[in-house]
């Protein structure tokens, strides 16, 4: 069974904040694989398709690695902050996806910044950046736009994660009229 924009989980203290799913896929016992999609894009015309241009990239990686961070909570189902959809039996896997357009999503780096340290420099998902097993992710400057947000907070990741970004191809028909530069990055919980 496949359900989309599915409760997953509810925090215990805040009753009434809810995690929500974009895809999960259920079998009758239960098991279960959540895929969270993100799909950002810079102002691009391709014949008759125009697409918008999303901007705020920093939110943009910051939201990317929050579905990966709601993910790893539902792999660990921790009974003591939140109740589970009870249908939601056995976590079997997870994947957060991204499919963009905006190449600053995939060359912005960590080594490409490494002197100017951005507000979301820990949240930089360029290729080849690696977040390490344990290591907290946070704004740099407290006093910064996601303050008093659902976005104001920190990230700890219990494995380690590399980002690999790989060229998306369309269908033949529109690759062959269009220039098309969509990249994609797949982690897997």
């Amino acid at each position: 069974k496949v359900l989309l924009e599915m409760v997953t989980a509810t925090e215990l203290q805040e009753k009434r904040k809810r995690y929500y799913s974009d895809i999960v896929i259920r079998n009758c016992e239960g098991e279960y694989i959540v895929i969270e999609l993100k799909y950002k894009t810079k102002k691009s015309t391709y014949g008759d398709i125009e697409l918008l241009h999303h901007g705020a990239n920093d939110l943009g990686r910051f939201d990317y690695l929050w579905d990966l961070h709601r993910i790893q909570l539902l792999k660990n189902h921790d009974n003591g902050r939140y109740r589970f959809n009870s249908s939601l039996q056995r976590f079997v896997a997870g994947y957060a996806i991204m499919l963009t357009n905006d190449e600053r999503y995939w060359t912005v780096s960590r080594r490409s910044l490494q002197n100017q340290r951005p507000l979301y420099y820990d949240f930089c998902i360029g290729n080849g950046d690696e977040i390490p097993s344990g290591t907290v992710l946070k704004w740099k400057d407290s006093e910064n736009c996601v303050r008093g947000t659902c976005r104001d907070c920190s990230l700890t990741f219990e494995k380690s994660y590399r980002m690999e970004w790989r060229d998306y191809y369309f269908s033949n028909d529109l690759d062959s009229k269009f220039d098309l530069d969509f990249k994609y990055l797949i982690l897997n919980v």
